[in-house]
């Protein structure tokens, strides 16, 4: 069985879901508080070794962002988890959210995270909790989720 961590880095939140073959095995959305400092980005990468080696994960695939919208920051915590995954040994992917949004969503409709949650939610009925909570809160949480698992799809189909 391959294991593969999709994830959708962020300063704040991170979306992880693990895939073994296509079940969802872990999905879970992190929160790391407090400013930008090198001690977040330390809790940010024991938690990304922790599923790697929780879950023997043979593949990463990370969101990441267009570099006209990408900050430093964003830049550090994707180099980061490239580099993890050079140390261990773990093959990594990139792709870009727009290139995502193209493929998950069926042709014709305009690309956007809410349609994105939507597409994921009746694929991977296991998250339809989590997607019930989000289209009743003010403020995305589990966005990232679903980006988690949109980019492992990419990936999926793409190799």
């Amino acid at each position: 069985m391959v294991s593969v961590l999709g994830i959708s880095p962020g300063t704040r939140t991170m979306g992880l879901v693990v895939f073994s073959d296509t079940h969802i095995v872990y999905s879970q959305v992190k929160k790391f508080q407090g400013v930008w400092s090198e001690r977040k980005l330390n809790a940010i990468m024991r938690v990304v070794t922790k599923v790697l080696n929780r879950y023997c994960v043979s593949l990463v695939v990370c969101k990441v962002v267009h570099s006209s919208s990408k900050s430093a920051v964003l830049d550090t915590i994707e180099k980061s988890i490239e580099g993890l995954c050079l140390q261990k040994g773990v093959r990594f992917s990139s792709c870009f959210l727009d290139e995502v949004l193209e493929v998950t969503l069926p042709s014709g409709q305009k690309a956007g995270k809410a349609i994105l949650a939507d597409m994921i939610a009746l694929k991977h009925p296991e998250v339809a909790l989590e997607f019930s909570k989000e289209r009743i809160n003010r403020h995305p949480y589990y966005i990232k989720l679903f980006e988690a698992i949109a980019v492992w799809e990419f990936q999926r189909r793409h190799k």
